[in-house]
């Protein structure tokens, strides 16, 4: 069982901090397919990214619809987030590619932040913020 929580802090302490683009973190069942909107929805605190989104989109003559991104997804262990998504998030639109990393914050059910080094943190967490968003275009 002592085994179990070293790993699960771990997966936590990762989880906590910015993600790393490419590499799914640990505590998160790899990566899912995101719609587009969905991304958008995270990015609506950030214009600049947004508007960057937008353009692109023209320039690739596509619709939000017709983009599929893929982004990280919490695992079953996560009590009341397992398979949500997270970040890092990747969007191919058009010739392009939208690299997104984000940092988690975590709430109980009553709207407490939890500490990330909580070892009950994949139990408490009911919902998680996503903030400190940076991005790049490959």
């Amino acid at each position: 069982m002592c085994r179990c929580l070293i790993l699960t802090a771990a997966g936590v302490i990762a989880l906590a901090s910015t993600v790393a683009a490419k590499e799914p973190a640990p505590g998160t069942a790899g990566l899912g397919n995101v719609a587009l909107a969905e991304v958008l929805d995270v990015a609506k605190p950030y214009p600049n990214l947004v508007l960057q989104v937008r353009l692109q989109l023209v320039r690739a003559n596509l619709k939000r619809e017709q983009v599929k991104c893929s982004g990280g997804r919490f695992s079953p262990q996560w009590t009341n987030l397992g398979g949500a998504h997270l970040a890092p998030y990747q969007c191919p639109i058009g010739k392009r590619t939208l690299v997104i990393s984000a940092a988690q914050t975590f709430f109980d059910r009553n709207g407490r932040k939890v500490r990330s080094d909580d070892p009950q943190l994949a139990s408490k967490a009911a919902t998680v913020k996503e903030n400190g968003l940076t991005w790049k275009w490959k």
